[in-house]
């Protein structure tokens, strides 16, 4: 298709699942044959350093808040990649699936700023939204064939009809928000007051943000109906307190609703517990069991309030993704759907050609596997023993290609016990055998314990890979660890 040299630029903030790179590709190639739109993502957090689990870190709605409101427009693509099976729980399985979609179309919503959302049908049910948010939804497995999806005209014409839109609104939009930061919060010495000593803690920290000047106090009698309360909109953002005394003006929810970001804090009474709601919280916040409750920042002592104000400010601070090009975008979608933990893969050199298409799909699935014929993963100079000890130590998933050759190699043993020995002294690590042929239909005596993953019965490596992900989950849940794909969503 031509593209039109005029054609309009914008940036847009891209509400998108991490492990569906080719559906974030599809729609991005449709938009960039509309327009020159850059896109802005909360990246996905980097893999661990060797031996580390993944760490998730919480959602920060401030910095959420911040990067819709300055963006030009709104872009969400909401596939399901879990459908899971059908029946009474079905809508509650949908719900948990698509709770951080909805935190952010609810982002979309208050920022009324031109917003489209292209959502899989089986959420249609969960995914609501007024008619200002244009809304299209999609069959994954159509976008996914070789021929393309029957609806792709559609999907061009609206995405068309947006990227007009939205330069109709660029040509209306007044200016950005400065880098002023504002503190609203009960000050005093009474309950659910703030001392001195808590305000000096806050604008200390305050002061800490990237390029930011000395924070502003706002008067908490300030009317939120007269000019006052309607100059807060010009605030980058606000450190607020959501609790009776901080909410009891109505400022609070009248910021919530114009969509000036918030920094949420909430001083706890003594003996109140940790995770003591704010009177928001069923009326505002009630529908997202993401994001908002986990986000506000409950503190009884100054020390907790400074550690919890830098750790949020740090969060705010971290620099986004920005991308333009259908090559950046390729590189972004395909790098993020990669999962964090680190793979070892052990088989013979007898069966290369049989293990080189299974190791392929980990490669585009995982960001660190180790395979010693690759060329890479053994750095040049080594010792190649120590470099597969180190790499059997720092592996998370172990997967065996077993075959007659394998059972006969002293030096795939040799691997082999040195996972279990590893497993066995308490390690956090999955091993996988995957049988290659039926001439071994079972695992050697030292794996028998092991449940394999037959390979003739998969049809596919990606079916493989889809089976050894799925027993690193189980595995992962029964440690009491979260699965990474979800531990690393926004």
């Amino acid at each position: 298709m031509a593209v039109e040299p005029d054609r309009p630029a914008f940036r847009a903030f891209l509400s998108h699942r991490y492990e569906a790179p080719e559906i974030n590709l599809y729609f991005y190639r449709l938009f960039s044959e509309q327009a020159r739109v850059q896109f802005e993502v909360d990246p996905r957090e980097p893999p661990p350093p060797p031996g580390e689990k993944p760490v998730r870190k919480r959602t920060n709605v401030t910095r959420l808040e911040r990067m819709v409101r300055n963006a030009d427009a709104f872009i969400g693509i909401f596939p399901l990649q879990q459908p899971g099976a059908r029946g009474d729980d079905f809508n509650a399985h949908l719900r948990r699936e698509s709770q951080y979609f909805r935190l952010e179309l609810d982002l979309a919503i208050r920022s009324g700023k031109p917003a489209i959302v292209f959502y899989d049908q089986a959420y249609g049910s969960v995914i609501a939204a007024p008619g200002s948010i244009d809304r299209f939804d999609f069959e994954a497995e159509e976008i996914l064939q070789a021929g393309g999806s029957r609806n792709e005209d559609v999907h061009r014409d609206a995405i068309a009809a947006f990227c007009r839109r939205v330069a109709a609104f660029r040509s209306m939009r007044r200016g950005a928000a400065g880098r002023k930061i504002g503190i609203l919060v009960p000050a005093g010495d009474g309950p659910g007051e703030y001392s001195q000593a808590a305000l000096g803690v806050i604008d200390d920290v305050a002061r800490k943000a990237k390029g930011a000047p000395k924070p502003e106090i706002i008067p908490e009698t300030m009317p939120f109906g007269g000019p006052g309360a309607q100059s807060l909109t010009d605030f980058d953002w606000l450190v607020v307190d959501v609790g009776e005394r901080g909410c009891r003006s109505g400022l609070v929810p009248f910021l919530h609703g114009r969509f000036v970001p918030m920094l949420r804090l909430l001083q706890l009474a003594p003996g109140s517990p940790k995770d003591a709601p704010s009177p928001l919280q069923a009326t505002v916040f009630g529908a997202h069991e993401v994001g908002y409750p986990s986000d506000i920042l409950r503190w009884q002592e100054p020390g907790a309030l400074r550690d919890g104000l830098l750790a949020r400010v740090q969060r705010i601070d971290e620099p986004t993704r920005l991308f333009a090009s259908v090559e950046h975008a390729e590189e972004y979608f395909r790098g993020a759907a990669q999962r964090p933990e680190a793979v070892f893969v052990s088989y013979t050199r007898s069966d290369a050609s049989a293990a080189e298409p299974i190791i392929r799909v980990l490669k585009m699935r995982f960001k660190a596997v180790f395979d010693y014929m690759d060329g890479s993963s053994i750095t040049p100079g080594q010792v190649w023993r120590d470099e597969i000890s180190r790499s059997v130590k720092r592996a998370c998933l172990a997967v065996l290609l077993v075959s007659p050759s394998y059972a006969k190699s002293h030096y795939c043993m040799d691997e082999a016990n040195q996972l279990l020995t590893h497993h066995h002294d308490g390690a956090p690590i999955t091993i996988i055998p995957v049988m290659l042929d039926t001439a071994l239909a079972k695992p050697p005596d030292a794996l028998s314990t092991l449940q394999p993953i037959l390979r003739w019965k998969y049809a596919t490596e990606e079916a493989v890979v889809e089976a050894l992900i799925a027993g690193l989950a189980v595995d992962l849940a029964r440690r009491g660890e979260q699965p990474a794909q979800e531990a690393a969503r926004k």
